[in-house]
């Protein structure tokens, strides 16, 4: 779950138009426009009834001749037009503009996503994330759109419906009027309640969406262990409690509109039972009587109307907490208030770490670690699992937050220099390599418009990815699946290596990049590397040690700090933890021969 927030004091009509004003500023003409033909739409609507009953009282009278009907009939026929034309206008403009609100926020949401940083996303859960930038931007969507649609329609038409009603009959509008203020009262009683039983649910969608997320993503793990059975009982387990928790704010907001059906047919009654005494009593007209009951009529539906919104308000009430509580969360990595190039204008990759200690809290991973790493050379980091390795690697291109002084490029503090340059100097080859939903081709060449194949080639040439093109039947243009499904692990590690080359990287990070590839075409990947890397600097993290022979310098890390260090051959001769993780790994190898 993300990590709860202090709240601002404010009461929470406040926060959350408060969060969302911004958003909606933007479209202020479309909001303007909408709200200032809203007193058109409602002033035509109850034009109608008007008309309707100055014709009842012409049909009356006598003497009055055809030509007066008919005037009347097309003025009546005119305020029908108007409305319709006026409410199809608010509705496109006022919703239309909640649409550009719901795709600015999602974008920013898409955004501020991509500025965390990966300590952020290890206490996220991908389907808590989604439902967020789906669901609740949905929802939000209805608070700016019809919610303030409806609202304000029903306002104008009670602030002008109002006192025509009073004007043909004010006891009979205060009769009729006494049990729709109970609509008010049922609004402030069932809405906040539908308001916590709703945030609940949202909970509990996260929690399903996270569960069929991470399901689908291992869903080779869930067949290898059969076990099928016992993730859908997971699953059906989550999906009760979110049906339960929905359940209970649809038992509380059903109450809504039975209440405000029933009140309203209550003041229906009311009038035919009162105005139909009035009129025997000749107290008023049937031309009036007409006029009143439209008026009534077409104050019923926006009446039934505040049920949808009050719901939809606090349902988009919960959703916005939920989307504020993301956007407040802080990246721990930002861009530095000075940023500081190299000397040269750009990243050489001379490369140092001094003194550099890391952990969460008072759990330290890595423990006063220093090591060099020149330009053009190649520097081994191995060690036991949970040593530190793979921690030392995301210092270097801040995907973790980098103490201040322990990790410099080129004499440059990492934390001064800009992050895209920085990261931009950098192929990384993560231990899992991860491949997008795309073509090999666009893979390789990932985050660049304009595709150059003889570069995506000479990549893949040096990854010893090119070979298996011909495998393929749509060559470059093979779509992979998501997270590269239809490769091998050993295909999709070279993928990922060519698309580390491809960006001409200055320091070319390989955290366990070949586990997955047989020894021999490690070697070639090697060889091919050492040839075309001479002018880089190369961090190799491996458990192989055939993977690190060759490197320059070796250092070996042991819970958080460096234990050893030099080249292959002196640390073999030292006998320390190196020599002992070699020897282990060639009785495994002779194991395997047998």
């Amino acid at each position: 779950r993300l990590p709860r927030l202090p709240r601002t004091e404010l009461p929470d009509d406040l926060r959350t138009y408060g969060f969302v004003l911004p958003y909606a500023r933007r479209y202020w003409h479309l909001y303007l426009a909408g709200l200032l033909l809203v007193p058109v739409s409602a002033a035509s609507s109850l034009a109608v009834p008007y008309l309707t009953g100055e014709c009842v009282k012409l049909l009356e009278a006598t003497g009055e001749g055809a030509r007066s009907l008919g005037e009347l009939l097309a003025w009546i026929a005119a305020a029908a037009v108007a409305s319709g034309l006026s409410l199809f206008a608010v509705r496109y403009l006022i919703i239309g503009a909640s649409r550009h609100v719901e795709f600015d926020l999602r974008n920013r949401i898409f955004q501020h996503l991509h500025e965390l940083d990966l300590s952020f996303y290890n206490e996220a859960r991908t389907g808590d994330l989604m439902s967020r930038i789906s669901t609740d931007v949905d929802r939000v969507r209805l608070l700016v759109g019809p919610v303030i649609m409806y609202s304000s329609r029903w306002l104008l038409m009670l602030a002008v419906g109002l006192p025509l009603m009073i004007a043909v009959s004010l006891p009979l509008t205060l009769l009729v009027m006494v049990p729709l203020s109970l609509i008010t009262f049922a609004v402030r009683s069932i809405g906040p309640r539908v308001h916590r039983e709703i945030f609940k649910a949202q909970e509990a969608l996260a929690d399903l969406s996270s569960l069929a997320q991470e399901d689908f993503s291992g869903i080779r793990v869930v067949k290898s262990f059969a076990q099928e059975d016992a993730e859908e009982r997971r699953f059906a387990d989550i999906a009760r409690r979110y049906l339960q928790r929905n359940m209970g704010a649809v038992r509380i907001s059903s109450w809504m509109l039975p209440v405000i059906s029933a009140v309203s047919d209550l003041a229906l009654i009311s009038l035919l039972l009162v105005g139909g005494m009035l009129m025997l009593r000749s107290r008023i007209d049937y031309g009036d009587f007409v006029k009143f009951a439209g008026y009534q009529l077409a104050l019923i539906w926006p009446m039934l109307s505040i049920g949808w919104v009050v719901n939809q308000y606090h349902r988009a009430g919960a959703s916005v907490d939920r989307i504020r509580e993301l956007l407040e969360a802080r990246p721990r990595v930002t861009e530095p208030d000075r940023p500081v190039l190299p000397a040269s204008g750009r990243i050489e990759g001379d490369l140092s770490i001094r003194g550099l200690s890391f952990g969460y809290g008072e759990h330290l991973i890595l423990r006063d670690v220093s090591l060099d790493a020149p330009r053009g050379s190649t520097v081994a980091i191995v060690g036991r699992t949970g040593a530190g390795k793979t921690t030392v690697l995301n210092m270097i291109p801040r995907l973790l937050p980098t103490p201040e002084g322990t990790v410099f490029i080129d004499g440059v503090d990492v934390t001064r220099i800009p992050l895209e340059t920085l990261r931009r100097s950098i192929g990384y080859v993560d231990q899992e390599s991860f491949l997008f939903s795309r073509t090999v081709e666009e893979n390789i060449a990932f985050g660049v418009d304009a595709v150059e194949r003889e570069r995506v080639l000479a990549a893949s040439h040096l990854a010893r990815f090119d070979k298996d093109i011909d495998q393929f039947p749509g060559g470059w243009e093979e779509m992979v699946g998501e997270r590269g499904v239809t490769l091998s692990g050993g295909q999709k590690q070279r993928a990922a290596l060519a698309r580390a080359l491809f960006v001409r990287p200055r320091i070319l990070i390989l955290d366990d990049a070949f586990s997955a590839v047989d020894t021999q075409t490690e070697e070639q990947i090697l060889d091919g590397l050492r040839e075309a890397t001479r002018d880089l600097t190369v961090l190799i993290v491996s458990h192989r040690v055939s993977s690190v022979a060759h490197a320059d310098r070796i250092y070996v890390l042991d819970e958080g700090r460096v234990a050893e260090e030099g080249t292959h051959e002196k640390l073999l001769h030292r006998g320390g933890i190196y020599a002992e993780i070699h020897r282990l790994q060639q009785l495994s190898d002779e194991l395997d021969r047998y």
